[in-house]
């Protein structure tokens, strides 16, 4: 977040919080610090599933479905 990088790569940031910290995280980071730029969050977390432009689910290392929920 500090390197103002374009492009935001994210490996399940949220995981290890608990529901109202990772809420925080996810509204005041994600979508607040990386708003305008490309963001890619990878989760288990699917309740933040409806507020991504775009879902792609992976099986084994394979696209097997892409889209909005």
């Amino acid at each position: 977040m500090y390197a103002d990088a374009d492009i935001v790569l994210l490996d399940d940031p949220i995981s290890a919080l608990d529901a109202e910290v990772g809420k925080k995280v996810f509204s005041e980071v994600i979508r607040g610090m990386c708003k305008g730029k490309t963001t890619i969050l990878a989760t288990h977390a699917v309740d933040f599933f409806k507020l991504a432009d775009r879902i792609v689910v992976l099986d084994k290392g394979r696209i097997v479905a892409t889209g909005t929920l």
